[in-house]
């Protein structure tokens, strides 16, 4: 390829990359070390670390440091902690911080850089946020809970979320029973923090009747309550509410965060026992039932509705109810 189509191809990738790019990316392109050496000697490329050059008249930003410490860690590195959070905007966390998960072992070094490894970072969550890869807000505030991050910055952060629709307590607590049970730190304090910050619970039997009054309000199929859990091993008990014809069991949960926790590994043997069945299990917070009572039978409707349309034999891949 010819040195002028190489430079053409880089302008692309600096284009969205702050004006950063790698050695790799050179090579890819069929440049070489003398190309890079001799862009170097004429001005046109500087080198920002090691392997990793950007072009003179890109200007310095927050996101460019961003770029440069995410192409110097490991093409899979990820934005989070402060850094993300300051990319979601949230309250309390100004630009300005470099943070990003690498794989465990890497051992990237770069000045004025954080980097956090961890032997699980695919399977992180995230997203795309002005073309770099950013944890989740969910798991975003569990990593800042788990780095020791002040009660009131995480109050703050989590209103802000949950206020502009980045954050709902189902996401939260998705995010929490993921973790928890690869012993994720922060997962105690943020439970402790939501008790705190939602207040008492409803019984049981109210958060049911609030339930099933959804569907005289909005509409819709009404559930069968007390259905009994499927499995075949046995399970206590019975959900709280199941649609039969779509193999789906809705249960209202009225606990604590933190019994929600402690209580993880029980509704995952019970969740996965009803999944061997064939049957999903849609778990509905009180805070939602409660704070958002028409996007939870939204929730509740589309789940349905998606489940029959898996288990008709018309289906993608011939399904069929067991």
């Amino acid at each position: 390829m010819r040195t002028p189509d190489i430079d053409r191809l880089i302008a692309v990738f600096v284009s969205l990359q702050c004006g950063v790019f790698t050695r790799r990316q050179v090579l890819d392109l069929g440049g070489d070390d003398d190309l890079i050496r001799r862009r170097m000697a004429q001005r046109r490329w500087d080198r920002a670390a090691t392997g990793v050059y950007v072009l003179p008249g890109a200007p310095p930003s927050w996101h460019q440091r961003l770029w440069i410490a995410r192409l110097t860690a490991d093409p899979f590195a990820v934005v989070a902690h402060e850094s993300a959070a300051a990319m979601h905007r949230w309250p309390g966390f100004p630009v300005g911080p470099v943070a990003l998960l690498v794989p465990h072992g890497a051992h990237p070094r770069l000045s004025g850089a954080t980097f956090h490894e961890t032997r699980d970072l695919w399977l992180v969550d995230t997203m795309l946020v002005e073309h770099l890869i950013v944890t989740t807000p969910a798991r975003t505030l569990l990593d800042l809970a788990g780095a020791g991050t002040r009660l009131s910055r995480l109050q703050a952060a989590t209103d802000h979320g949950l206020t502009n629709g980045q954050l709902s307590y189902t996401s939260i607590q998705e995010e929490m029973a993921a973790q928890a049970r690869r012993g994720k730190r922060g997962v105690r304090l943020l439970a402790s923090m939501l008790d705190a910050r939602v207040g008492e619970a409803p019984p049981q039997s109210e958060l049911e009747r609030r339930h099933f009054a959804l569907y005289d309000r909005f509409g819709g199929p009404r559930p069968v309550p007390q259905w009994p859990y499927p499995g075949r091993e046995p399970v206590n008990g019975c959900a709280d509410a199941g649609f039969p014809d779509a193999l789906l069991a809705v249960e209202t949960d009225g606990r604590k965060w933190h019994t929600r926790v402690i209580d993880l590994q029980r509704d995952h043997h019970r969740d996965a026992e009803a999944g061997r069945a064939g049957v999903q299990v849609l778990r509905l917070l009180f805070e939602d039932v409660l704070g958002d009572p028409e996007g939870t039978w939204r929730l509740v409707q589309e789940t349905r509705r998606t489940r029959l349309r898996q288990l008709s034999p018309n289906a993608t891949g011939g399904n069929s109810r067991p």
